[in-house]
């Protein structure tokens, strides 16, 4: 899973075998350690609606059944949570849109196939 967040949003990119796990009950986590402490998340799934919330240096965000469904269809990219202070964003983790440096030392990652309102779109942002 990949975690991007700013003073405004938590984006969490999956792969499809961290789907896979969701629709079949499992947890999923990531966790960074630097020393003196580290930070985790953790995607649940619940039977109640998508929600967010911290506890110590752990966000754990909830999944509704429905939620993971949606996820789980290959038409959609995601699924998301508004509120005045967060956008929460959990999406399907698609081929990247730009090539990375051979500095960053990106592993190779298992991706989604991109949709076709997704492709549409990259191909439209270098117009």
């Amino acid at each position: 899973m990949k975690v991007r967040w700013t003073d405004e949003s938590l984006r969490l990119r999956i792969t499809p075998s961290e789907l896979a796990l969701l629709v079949g009950g499992a947890t999923l986590e990531q966790a960074l350690y630097v020393p003196g402490g580290g930070w985790r998340v953790r995607v649940i799934p619940s039977v109640d609606a998508l929600s967010i919330h911290c506890r110590d240096s752990e966000m754990i965000v909830e999944l509704s059944p429905t939620d993971i469904a949606r996820l789980a269809d290959p038409s959609r990219e995601g699924v998301y949570a508004h509120t005045p202070r967060l956008r929460l964003m959990v999406e399907k983790d698609f081929p990247c849109a730009h090539p990375h440096s051979a500095e960053a030392a990106e592993p190779p990652t298992e991706r989604f196939t991109p949709t076709s309102e997704y492709a549409s779109r990259k191909m439209h942002a270098g117009s």
